[in-house]
């Protein structure tokens, strides 16, 4: 597929968090799960937060304050210098 970044994680230059809803209906898991292998065998900054039982969750769900937390967290840790991978 054209579209896929599968063999491609040696080129990331910066942190990436990866979060993915497993009960996403049009991307499938292992799409997602399956490109942080490569990324850690380039020894390449990353995290992933996999949310069991969410597909697209109301702007308004309790869950959606603690993802923004936790982004945020993810954020000012790359601009610290904190990240997976080092």
């Amino acid at each position: 597929m054209r579209s896929s970044l599968a063999g491609h994680g040696h080129l990331l230059r910066r942190p990436l968090l990866l979060v993915h809803e497993l009960a996403h209906d049009n991307v499938a898991a292992a799409h997602t799960l399956g490109f942080p292998a490569g990324l850690l065998a380039a020894g390449k900054p990353r995290s992933v937060l996999p949310l069991p039982g969410a597909a697209h969750p109301a702007a308004d769900d309790a869950g959606n304050a603690q993802l923004l937390h936790f982004q945020r967290d993810v954020l000012l840790d790359a601009l610290a210098g904190r990240v997976d991978g080092d």
